[in-house]
């Protein structure tokens, strides 16, 4: 995961805006699907990974406050990545916190996933994509939240808190390689 300190709220790509298809999750959760339609990365239960994160969010130390989660494939999460990082490629996820959002509240921002990366390794680790893009999500949902992972402290701290959290929804532990 890049660093997020640099990235803005305001830099979520303009083509997904005319295909934003928004599915509340509580009153916390908003999602915006931004891949192309019928594509190869089309075939995700998108049920079940919202029902998860309404479910896991109000179990964070920093519960969602108001976080959009965006869906996109490579192409998109390369342009991202580029653009806020410097980045050369695409990766797993990046955070974009909102600045207004209050120091001592919940989180806001917006958590921008990669499903083309999801599904390279989920199939890489013989689980199913939903899991990694679960990961994926409550990896971005931490780092909105203040967590950081640029030290051994932090990813270690970051990594226990993703695996008891996917554990709550019956979702094994992520093996301690994964750079989520």
């Amino acid at each position: 995961m890049p660093p997020n300190r640099d990235a803005d709220s305001q830099g979520l790509p303009t083509s997904l805006e005319a295909s934003r298809e928004h599915a509340a999750v509580g009153a916390r959760v908003s999602w915006v699907d931004g891949r192309r339609a019928g594509g190869p990365s089309a075939r995700i239960d998108l049920g079940w990974l919202a029902s998860s994160v309404e479910l896991l969010g109000p179990r964070l130390s920093r519960p969602p406050e108001s976080v959009t989660v965006v869906l996109v494939e490579d192409e998109e999460m390369d342009r991202l990545h580029r653009r806020h990082c410097g980045v050369v490629g695409t990766t797993d996820v990046l955070t974009f916190p909102d600045p207004d959002a209050s120091a001592d509240g919940g989180t806001a921002g917006d958590v921008v996933v990669c499903v083309d990366v999801a599904r390279r390794e989920a199939g890489a680790r013989g689980r199913p994509v939903e899991h990694e893009l679960l990961l994926y999500v409550l990896h971005g949902l931490l780092h909105l939240a203040g967590g950081r992972d640029d030290d051994a402290r932090g990813a270690e701290a970051m990594q226990r808190e993703q695996d008891r959290l996917l554990g709550l929804v019956g979702v094994a532990p992520m093996d301690a390689e994964h750079d989520a």
